[in-house]
């Protein structure tokens, strides 16, 4: 098995330097060394840090993702950087899970190509600013779910599910147990018959958003970045990616231990 790797950093001071100690200590492992072609990618910073990563390496199954968190949040980051001698060394005596995860693949149709993303795809009216709701089609494998008005609408993986889901009241769905699909309203208008709660779907399901006629441009993001590419699309077809991503992961760590964490550390200081 390839022994290879590249470190992937946010340019601030802690994740320069947390690079610089990682880089040292895989050197020091017998046969390891950094190249452009790396079985290992490790990002040092926050959850976009390792969104990023994973997209600049084209999602590419055959890597093996780490993240190390430098930033504020980190849910997705799994390390931090006072786990890098164990990290290492778990590494060398392969004692670290390895979880494959799911991620979105869009059709965006007009012969272009597919757009990926680990954690969410967002599309919102060009006209948000103004209040104006956007209005889409929403089919679930061909049959019509709903006509949706409202600010927007979200589909998420089960690993997105701990994102910008959240505070639209989304649901927490274990990324290390089912893979799924998410489709969450963001301000759904009460007047109209149309989506209040997010739905869960398992895999295989093909989700297709299609604006109304008269939508002169959507805003797209894909796992936070702005797509200004994809403002004029047609139709929008959401599936889960028949491949997979890998990513290390502590052994014997949830993903309850990991809302205890992150998520309810602050309740938990209170009591």
């Amino acid at each position: 098995m390839s022994k290879t790797f590249a470190i992937d950093s946010n340019t601030d001071s802690q994740s320069l330097e947390t690079a610089r100690k990682l880089r040292e200590l895989l050197c020091d492992i017998p046969g390891f060394r950094e190249s452009d072609n790396p079985r290992y990618v490790f990002a040092i910073g926050g959850d976009g840090k390792l969104l990023g990563t994973v997209s600049k390496y084209g999602f590419n199954p055959k890597c093996v993702f780490a993240g190390i968190n430098t930033g504020f949040h980190g849910f997705l980051q799994e390390f931090s950087p006072t786990q890098l001698d164990l990290l290492v060394q778990t590494l060398k005596h392969g004692r670290l899970a390895r979880q494959r995860v799911s991620f979105l693949s869009c059709d965006v149709g007009e012969n272009r190509e597919p757009v990926n993303c680990l954690n969410e795809i967002i599309i919102r009216g060009q006209d948000i600013q103004d209040m104006k709701p956007v209005c889409l089609d929403i089919q679930v494998n061909n049959g019509r779910l709903q006509h949706f008005r409202g600010d927007g609408v979200m589909v998420c993986t089960s690993v997105g599910s701990t994102g910008h889901n959240l505070p639209y009241n989304g649901s927490i769905v274990p990324a290390d147990m089912m893979d799924t699909l998410q489709i969450t309203p963001m301000g759904p208008l009460y007047a109209y018959n149309t989506l209040h709660n997010s739905i869960i779907y398992p895999k295989g399901v093909k989700i297709k958003m299609i604006p109304e006629a008269r939508t002169e441009s959507l805003v797209i993001n894909t796992d936070g970045v702005y797509r200004k590419d994809l403002s004029d699309i047609k139709t929008l077809t959401i599936s889960l990616d028949k491949r997979k991503l890998c990513r290390l992961r502590p052994l014997n760590h949830t993903i309850t231990d990991r809302v205890s964490e992150k998520l309810l550390l602050g309740c938990h200081q209170k009591r």
